[in-house]
């Protein structure tokens, strides 16, 4: 709660690394926090406040940063603007994320890379705002890349990012939305290039 993070964070060959928390498989709240953190990664996982993330709220947390992932080496990457990827159910409100995100590979948000929740309630993403801009080769949203089935929800939230991707499923919002899943009173202001599955608000 209320952590503050600055500088640059560079990885070798890590599989996860954040602004504030690199990994964390189980239940944990981060609150109030803000990172001016540069992200420097070699490949997998990595986010503006968390990494992997397990389960939990991330709330009032707020990243004004650049994300670089330079390969891909141990598997598809994750990244996003406060958390690249989520194991269980999680609450993302009232977050902000500004900067630039570059990506060899992977799965891209704004907001969050993927909800990858297989039980639970899912993620829910509220009142979030994204600005800057995203250049990478697969599957961008600009507040989330893509989700899993299960009880998936985004509102109230806006996005003013500029997404330049160079393959599939690219949304303004979300670029991999799933069945079953909610997406209300949102705004996309900015440029949406992709390959094929390309929406103003959802990729696919």
């Amino acid at each position: 709660s209320g952590c503050t993070s600055s500088g640059t964070l560079t990885t070798a060959s890590g599989r996860a690394c954040g602004g504030i928390l690199g990994l964390c498989s189980k239940e944990i709240n981060i609150t109030g926090c803000t990172s001016t953190m540069d992200i420097n990664a070699r490949d997998d996982v990595a986010g503006g406040i968390a990494g992997y993330y397990g389960t939990g709220t991330i709330s009032g947390c707020h990243v004004e940063s650049d994300i670089k992932v330079r390969g891909n080496g141990s598997g598809k990457s994750y990244i996003g603007g406060i958390a690249g990827h989520t194991s269980g159910s999680v609450v993302i409100t009232q977050c902000s994320y500004s900067g630039k995100i570059e990506a060899y590979a992977g799965v891209i948000g704004g907001i969050l890379g993927q909800c990858n929740a297989g039980s639970g309630n899912g993620c829910t993403i509220t009142q979030c705002r994204t600005a800057g801009t995203i250049n990478a080769t697969a599957t961008v949203g600009g507040i989330v890349g893509q989700a899993s089935n299960v009880g998936f929800s985004v509102s109230e939230c806006g996005s003013m990012m500029d997404i330049i991707c160079t393959s599939n499923y690219v949304g303004g919002i979300v670029g991999d939305l799933p069945k079953n899943s909610t997406l209300r009173n949102c705004f996309a202001s900015g440029n949406v290039i992709g390959g094929f599955g390309v929406g103003g608000i959802a990729g696919r």
